[in-house]
């Protein structure tokens, strides 16, 4: 039973390693020009490219809500700080609202995450109170549309192993295919010593269970052929 409840409690730590180290599930997000966003609360960070057009994501609010999100450019030669970012709302009121966020090139602060190795520049950020309905964000770049980006919408943490689990399997791809790497050197970190620590755990704590079930089936049979001698024993006399 104590090994059962050390697996268990294992496993939700790594579980939740990604949530304690990240402020936003990272998702490659390719080369699309609309994206529907349907959960404008939880942190997620789209890593795209412009497809040679504007990208448009369509946000939608079934209730009111905080609109918010802030525009990064990765750290990759093919990256440039002419990327801005208009946002369309209606706030509180139900009023139309229009913000244009341009960024000139000595205002992106240059950013390097110490858990990934990823480097960034980090962009203007908007945050604000809207009302219900769709609301809408549009990236673009100067002069032809077909720059890397990373656009993060929303300011609440997602705690599920589901969430945790896609971040695993989410950091492979961008290293890929974003800033061109091998899938694992995703985890050749500070993340990937992290999340190796309950791996190894849970390791030894598998192969402990096994050697101990082994010795006690075999100290089972041992006892079993001691009572069959001292039947056969007693029959004899």
């Amino acid at each position: 039973m104590k090994i059962k409840r050390y697996l268990i409690a294992i496993l939700v730590i790594a579980g939740f390693i990604p949530v304690a180290l990240f402020a936003y599930e990272p998702r490659f997000a390719g080369s699309s020009v609309k994206y529907n966003i349907e959960d404008p609360a939880n942190a997620v960070g789209y890593y795209a490219r412009l497809p040679g057009k504007s990208a448009r994501y369509v946000i939608n609010f079934k209730e009111l809500g905080k609109l918010s999100a802030s525009l990064r450019i990765p750290d990759i030669p093919s990256a440039g700080k002419n990327v801005a970012m208009q946002i369309g709302y209606r706030d509180l009121n139900g009023d139309q609202q229009k913000v244009d966020l341009v960024f000139s090139e000595d205002e992106w602060r240059y950013y390097k995450d110490e858990f990934t190795g990823n480097g960034y520049y980090l962009g203007p950020e908007f945050m604000a109170d809207v009302s219900s309905g769709t609301h809408a964000i549009t990236i673009s770049s100067l002069p032809d549309n077909e720059k890397p980006y990373v656009l993060i919408i929303g300011n609440e943490e997602d705690e599920s192993w589901q969430s945790s689990y896609r971040t695993f399997i989410e950091l492979a791809k961008i290293k890929n295919q974003v800033y061109s790497e091998m899938p694992l050197t995703a985890y050749m970190n500070i993340y990937g010593i992290v999340l190796a620590v309950p791996v190894l755990l849970l390791a030894v704590l598998i192969i402990y269970g096994i050697v101990r079930t082994y010795l006690n089936f075999k100290k089972m049979d041992e006892q079993t052929d001691e009572d069959d001698d001292i039947v056969f024993s007693d029959h004899k006399d």
